[in-house]
């Protein structure tokens, strides 16, 4: 993350040439339609061929089979987890310790000990943040040093929002989580995607 932030610049000029390659070649649309993203995916598809990179989505199967088997292992936690802590905080540790003793989320925390299982399991909540699994909302409620990340479920739809995408909640979360739209028509000025 701090290299990005170091390298903003960069990063933003070479996107900003590859949208201008493709602009150049006439904007072709991809082969490939991701469903409620198709724009998205139009764009993206066209793009990446326009720059010699194929396979876009072409491993959508595969991805979609590993997520339905991921969903259901967090929908099995947090179902669990509910049904011992309902609302309340609880440490990484507690909800490690817990899964230890009723063989959840195994792949998840590895072999090895169990501190080396916590960070594993901190991680894995920490990137599912917000997501919702059976109707469940994973929230980070205490970060700090000195008691450690605190986790809670609550009941999807608490707030107000109950997510944008998928119908077992396991691509929902905030709109913080959604693709943008890309517009390829804001692409102004001559840049010469070859040059300096």
């Amino acid at each position: 993350e701090s290299w990005t932030i170091a390298h903003r610049g960069e990063l933003v000029r070479a996107a900003l040439l590859l949208v201008q390659a493709w602009v150049a070649a006439g904007r072709p649309a991809g082969k490939c339609a991701l469903g409620s993203f198709e724009s998205w995916s139009a764009v993206m598809g066209g793009l990446l061929e326009v720059i010699g990179i194929d396979g876009f989505l072409q491993n959508l199967d595969e991805l979609q089979q590993r997520n339905e088997v991921e969903s259901g292992q967090w929908c099995e936690f947090t179902a669990a987890w509910w049904e011992a802590f309902h609302g309340e905080p609880t440490r990484v540790a507690t909800l490690n310790d817990y899964c230890e003793r009723h063989g959840l989320l195994e792949a998840v925390r590895g072999e090895g000990s169990s501190r080396a299982q916590e960070t594993r399991l901190g991680r894995a909540l920490s990137s599912k943040r917000d997501r919702i699994y059976g109707g469940l909302r994973i929230r980070l409620v205490v970060a700090d040093k000195h008691k450690g990340r605190c986790y809670a479920l609550e009941r999807a739809g608490q707030d107000g929002n109950a997510g944008t995408l998928g119908t077992s909640g396991d691509l929902g979360g905030p709109a913080r989580n959604e693709v943008p739209r890309v517009q390829p028509t804001d692409v102004q000025g001559d840049i010469d995607p070859f040059g300096d």
